[in-house]
């Protein structure tokens, strides 16, 4: 493992790592009710494959994971060595078991590690997909 405060795309090839991460700071409002959007993106290269709603406080449905995992997959032509997950709560829970499900390594880091990357990203979905939620 590296052994730096901080890691960077360039710390991984691309296809070698998908992270897993919620990507609004504060839930946003969907018609019903409350949600989180959680992204599934390429370490190396930052490609976002898609994203899941979960409900605030719930679980996402596990075939949305599992059709997102599918779909990273297609769009790569193969799977990831592993997944990345920055915390462990009832929306990566089901990331884990599905990742696990197809053979990818799980890995937990603590959510600083990747911080300049998920930042990033967070705030250009801020900007540009929950402007109206704030």
């Amino acid at each position: 493992m590296i052994n730096r405060r901080f890691l960077s795309p360039k710390d991984f090839r691309v296809g070698e790592a998908w992270i897993v991460f919620r990507v609004n700071r504060r839930p946003f409002r969907i018609e019903d009710g409350l949600y989180d959007s959680y992204i599934l993106m390429d370490v190396g290269s930052t490609y976002i494959f898609g994203q899941v709603f979960v409900p605030e406080g719930g679980r996402p449905v596990g075939t949305d994971v599992e059709e997102l995992l599918q779909d990273a997959r297609r769009q790569q032509i193969r799977w990831a060595r592993r997944l990345i997950v920055t915390k462990e709560g009832p929306t990566e829970s089901v990331f884990i078991e599905k990742a696990k499900d197809h053979g990818l390594r799980v890995e937990k880091f603590p959510p600083n590690v990747f911080q300049p990357i998920v930042e990033e990203i967070r705030e250009f979905f801020q900007e540009h997909m929950f402007k109206k939620n704030i």
